[in-house]
């Protein structure tokens, strides 16, 4: 065997673990997502729904600087950037736990959205519990 074929399979095999630790990374995004989700709406009651949408959602998409996008039905106005500092320490918590860096997060209101969007959410976001 050639050393261009023993830099391939180690190509290769580097690929693999990457990829394997960044569906580790985005399967543990979803369960904090499905967590803060959780902990927005017994801090508001009022929050009819929430979803996450984006390259979270699949893993040919998802990539290491990914960012995490939600949205959020209901949430007051007033109350967005205190939701979205909630949900920063309940995925980055959840993160650490893991030995994982921090993930940017994206929070939107439902309300605030063009109803383009609200169709587009509909067909390719995915509620959380």
């Amino acid at each position: 065997m050639g050393s261009v074929d023993l830099h391939h399979q180690h190509l290769q095999r580097r690929w693999a673990q990457e990829q394997g630790l960044l569906e580790e990374r985005r399967q543990r995004l979803l369960v904090a997502a499905a967590q803060a989700a959780e902990a927005l709406r017994e801090r508001w009651p009022v929050v009819e729904g929430a979803w996450l949408f984006g390259s979270a959602l699949e893993a040919s998409s998802f990539q290491r600087h990914s960012d995490l996008d939600l949205v959020l039905e209901g949430l007051p106005a007033a109350a967005q950037l205190e939701a979205l500092g909630l949900v920063e320490r309940v995925v980055d918590q959840s993160l650490a736990n893991a030995g994982q860096e921090g993930i940017a997060i994206d929070l939107a209101r439902w309300e605030d959205l063009p109803p383009h969007w609200h169709e587009r959410l509909r067909q390719q976001a995915m509620a959380l519990p």
